[in-house]
């Protein structure tokens, strides 16, 4: 019988491939997504409040494992190289998945062509800080003492090619001033040593950054974006003062191993989108300060492309050494 009905199949042109029949009743079993950082960080948060909705959407339990590394790269890897069958899901970011490979001699994975773009989750703008008691009250105060005393002052980052350091290098090529990078491990040293008074100025992720200023351990001068932060309602962005080219985000994404069918891809974003359309959700989000969106595979794939043709360049211009 089963003979016959391939035989029948291959007459009229439709000749079942392998793992079709897996596809349209995927997920039948539980998913893991994969997290390339520590627990209990602002992307690790929201990506475990969207699985768990996820998860409803889907009919299967929707597993967050983090797997933390070489600036997140160990968790892109290992989802990189597992099969492509929509069991192994990640949930990468701009540094994890594109600025981190692009600083490497020999990166794990090509950025471009090793995943399937699942979906965005959502972007999070630098914002630019300097210590709260200090007589810098604008960027324009800012740019003035840099352009007074060129290469004499520094600026602190999460470490070498992390958001908050491209952010530093944008404002110096827009700016045209000259600031000493200084990396740390980690975004809250940088931060610390911002208040100390022992930097002039940082980024921050602006989910961070709202914490801060409530705090009154910092000032926020300027928002990277094309719109005023939600948290910051206050702050200009900066092309309101001048300075339109320094826009820098950090995003999450959903990726899949490449090769994962489409529609299993599609289910993803589906859920994924779903899941990002939850009031209790999108509520909970916004109180981290992680905005989330989703999008399309496409428009997702659009957006990495030309991220990475952007801090391609910029990363060349700075002359940042790979390692």
């Amino acid at each position: 019988m089963q003979r016959r009905s391939l035989i029948a199949a291959a007459l009229t042109g439709i000749v079942p491939r392998p793992g079709m029949a897996q596809d349209t009743s995927y997920p039948d079993r539980p998913i893991r997504l994969i997290v390339p950082f520590p627990a209990g960080g602002a992307t690790d948060v929201v990506v475990r409040l969207l699985g768990e909705r996820m998860s409803q959407s889907l009919g299967q339990t929707v597993v967050v494992e983090n797997r933390t590394g070489a600036a997140g790269t160990v968790g892109a890897a290992a989802v990189a190289r597992s099969r492509p069958d929509g069991y192994t899901i990640l949930a990468g970011s701009l540094g994890s998945n594109l600025i981190a490979p692009l600083l490497m001699r020999e990166p794990p994975f090509d950025p471009l062509t090793d995943f399937e773009f699942v979906s965005t989750i959502g972007t999070t703008p630098t914002a630019l800080l300097v210590r709260a008691e200090g007589p810098i009250n604008s960027v324009g105060d800012l740019l003035a003492v840099l352009r007074r005393e060129p290469g004499r002052h520094s600026y602190s980052s999460a470490g070498i090619g992390s958001p908050m350091h491209l952010s530093g290098v944008l404002l110096g090529i827009a700016s045209r001033t000259e600031a000493v990078h200084v990396p740390y491990r980690g975004e809250a040293p940088a931060v610390t040593d911002l208040i100390a008074g022992q930097v002039l100025f940082c980024f921050s992720p602006s989910s961070s950054a709202v914490g801060y200023v409530r705090g009154g351990l910092v000032r926020a001068l300027a928002v990277a974006s094309r719109q005023r932060v939600e948290g910051l309602p206050a702050v200009p962005t900066m092309a309101e003062v001048g300075l339109a080219e320094v826009e820098a985000y950090t995003w999450q994404g959903l990726f899949a191993p490449r090769g994962t069918p489409r529609t299993i891809v599609d289910r993803l974003n589906g859920a994924l989108r779903t899941a990002a359309s939850d009031p209790v959700v999108r509520a909970r989000a916004s109180e981290i300060g992680v905005p989330i969106t989703g999008s399309t595979p496409e428009e997702f794939r659009s957006e990495i492309e030309a991220d990475f043709r952007k801090w391609s360049g910029v990363i060349e211009t700075a002359g940042i050494e790979k390692q």
